[in-house]
């Protein structure tokens, strides 16, 4: 591990203790309920290992912890796969999917036929409340490209939403 500054064992355990609960619920929302204890353990084990590289202002700690989750969350989900091959190859029964708390169906229908860089700009925005300038950097990009993806994501989130919508219900439908 590298060497680690005068105070840097206080700043992550603040750190810590101040965003534990927001990567939780992140893991939640992105994987199964017995894998989030992991997916949170791996973020902020990993978070350690680069806390020198931290960026500088507090307030851009909780979005860099984003960026770290969102690949661990990617890392998980691959292995999932991996192992669902496996089982199907082995003929055994598998869970595919993590088991979510979900939205409503016609609303998973829409972001479902989105790229998965969509769905996960339009989630840290809308589910993590991240602004551009956060969102950039849990993307590791600049602000207005940020910014362009989030657009063009709602945008496209708009144009399936509508080709939906005469399965939505009625109350839903009124704008």
């Amino acid at each position: 591990m590298a060497r680690t500054r005068v105070g840097d064992d206080e700043s992550f355990r603040t750190a810590f203790g101040r965003h534990y609960g927001d990567i939780t619920r992140y893991a939640m929302r992105r994987s199964a309920a017995s894998d989030v204890d992991g997916v949170v353990a791996e973020v902020f084990v990993i978070a350690w290992k680069h806390w020198q590289r931290r960026p500088s202002l507090d307030a851009e700690i909780l979005p860099w912890l984003y960026g770290i989750s969102r690949n661990v969350v990617r890392n998980h989900h691959r292995a999932l796969r991996r192992r669902a091959a496996i089982a199907l190859v082995a003929n055994q029964p598998t869970v595919l999917e993590p088991e979510l708390s979900t939205p409503p169906t016609w609303i998973l229908n829409a972001l479902a036929n989105l790229a998965p860089n969509d769905q996960e700009v339009l989630r840290l925005h809308a589910w993590e409340g991240l602004s551009g300038r956060e969102l950039a950097l849990a993307l590791r990009t600049n602000e207005t490209a940020a910014r362009v993806r989030l657009y063009r994501a709602r945008k496209r989130l708009r144009q399936q939403l509508d080709s939906h919508r005469t399965s939505a219900p009625t109350s839903i439908q009124a704008h």
